[in-house]
């Protein structure tokens, strides 16, 4: 039987192979898995963007907000031209916001619908706010003066100036042990008490939460029970509001402070 023969070669070198960086999972849901694609598009995108106008007025306030025909015409130009598609859908109390790009790359959003009434008035209003607020969030679009975008899932706002709330009766009002229930809920969603308060004065112009009517109380509960309700989302309620009110105050003193010279 014949013997192997046997050589000095090496052995057969093996090439290391790479492997793909660990992405990061912090934003999982909320942007695809790639989106090199996306995010060059849409920094180009946003250059191209037009000031969003202003073009609906408040009859109540007075004060004016961009519709979101407005947002769209300022937009599309600039999606379009770089591959780029905004859409919503509506998911159960949410507005599902969606940034598509050509190579299948997303971006995701979520803004809740929050209705200050529970009925269909209500649940329009709510829907209306929250397809303005996802898409100028999304788009990070630039809107010309102020805008009272959420006013009407708000709610009617703050009395006009120099009129009193309407008068209740006693057995109407809130007692402490609602006001403490309504307090607790805001403290586990890290809901300061203040801001609370502050909300209270803007959107039915009280300065104390036991003037709250028990028909207010519960369209609060309903609100601050909502999934998405959070610190954030009451703050931006609160700008808003008193975005109505700087208006507002400025429609029905338009000089100001100011002299008149003649």
């Amino acid at each position: 039987m014949s013997e192997e023969k046997k050589t000095d070669l090496p052995p057969e070198k093996v090439e290391p192979t790479l492997q793909p960086p660990i992405k990061p999972n912090h934003l999982s849901g909320f942007i695809s898995e790639e989106f090199d694609k996306i995010t060059e598009a849409f920094a180009k995108a946003q250059g191209q963007f037009e000031l969003v106008v202003c073009d609906c007025v408040n009859p109540h306030f007075k004060s004016k907000y961009a519709s979101k025909s407005s947002i769209i015409k300022a937009t599309t130009k600039g999606l379009s031209e770089n591959g780029l598609v905004f859409t919503q859908l509506e998911h159960g109390d949410s507005m599902i916001n969606l940034l598509l790009h050509v190579s299948g790359q997303w971006y995701r959003s979520k803004t809740p619908i929050l209705k200050a009434k529970q009925d269909a008035h209500g649940h329009g209003a709510g829907l209306t706010y929250a397809e303005r607020f996802g898409m100028k969030a999304m788009l990070r679009v630039a809107i010309e003066g102020e805008d009272d975008d959420g006013n009407a899932a708000a709610g009617k706002g703050p009395p006009p100036p120099n009129k009193k709330p309407p008068a209740r009766k006693p057995t109407d009002l809130v007692n402490n042990q609602e006001l403490k229930r309504l307090f607790t809920v805001a403290t586990t969603k890290d809901i300061p008490s203040e801001l609370m308060k502050e909300f209270f004065t803007l959107q039915y112009g009280y300065t104390t939460s036991k003037q709250l009517t028990n028909g207010q109380w519960s369209d609060v509960m309903k609100m601050l029970s909502h999934k998405d309700t959070d610190h954030n989302s009451v703050s931006l309620i609160v700008d808003g509001l008193k975005a109505e009110k700087k208006m507002s105050d400025e429609a029905q003193n338009p000089n100001g402070d100011k002299e008149v010279p003649f």
